[in-house]
C-alpha cells in the first residue's frame, strides 16, 4: 500500500505539473484571446486585463515546472491558483455568465461555455482534493521538497 501511495503521489505531482505547464503555455501563446476571457468576467479594470493575461499563465507555467522539480512552495502556488480559479468560476456561474472558462487558452473555447465553467469548477475542486492528498502524503512520509536556495547552490558548485 505504501508503494502504491508513493507512486500515486509522484503521479499526481507530475500530472498536476504537466497540466499547469500546458495551461500556461496555451494561454501564453494567445494572450489576446485569454485577455478577452478575463475581460468577460468583469472583475478587473481594463488596464489590468492584458497584464493579468500574461502574468497568470506565467505563474501557471512557473508553478507547473517547479512542481515537476518538486521545489518548495510549488504545491502551495498551485493550491492558491486552483482556489482562485474555483472562486472566479463560482462567481461567473453565480452571475449566470455564458462564457468560456479560459482554462486552456484558445484551445479551451467551447460551444457550451456555461457548462464548460461548471465542469472546470469541478475539475479545480478535484485538483484541490489531489493537492490535499499530496500535502497529507508529504507529511506522512516526511517528504521535503527542494528549497530554491539549495538548487542554486548545487548549480553554482557544479559550475566551479
Amino acid at each position: 500500500m505504501v508503494m502504491f501511495l508513493t507512486y500515486l503521489y509522484h503521479g499526481c505531482r507530475w500530472g498536476l505539473g504537466l497540466l499547469f505547464c500546458y495551461a500556461g503555455i496555451t494561454k501564453l501563446l494567445a494572450p489576446k484571446i485569454f485577455s478577452t476571457v478575463i475581460e468577460a468576467y468583469g472583475l478587473l479594470p481594463d488596464f489590468l486585463v492584458f497584464p493579468t493575461a500574461v502574468i497568470l499563465p506565467m505563474l501557471e507555467l512557473l508553478g507547473g515546472l517547479a512542481l515537476l522539480a518538486d521545489v518548495k512552495g510549488s504545491l502551495g502556488l498551485i493550491l492558491v491558483m486552483a482556489t482562485l480559479f474555483v472562486g472566479i468560476l463560482s462567481y461567473g456561474l453565480w452571475l449566470g455568465l455564458d462564457i468560456d472558462c479560459g482554462c486552456f487558452g484558445s484551445e479551451g473555447l467551447e460551444i457550451h461555455a456555461f457548462y464548460s465553467m461548471r465542469a472546470a469548477r469541478y475539475k479545480n475542486l478535484a485538483v484541490i482534493g489531489i493537492i490535499s492528498f499530496m500535502y497529507w502524503w508529504r507529511r506522512h512520509r516526511r517528504i521535503r521538497p527542494i528549497a530554491i536556495s539549495s538548487m542554486i547552490n548545487k548549480l553554482l558548485i557544479k559550475r566551479r
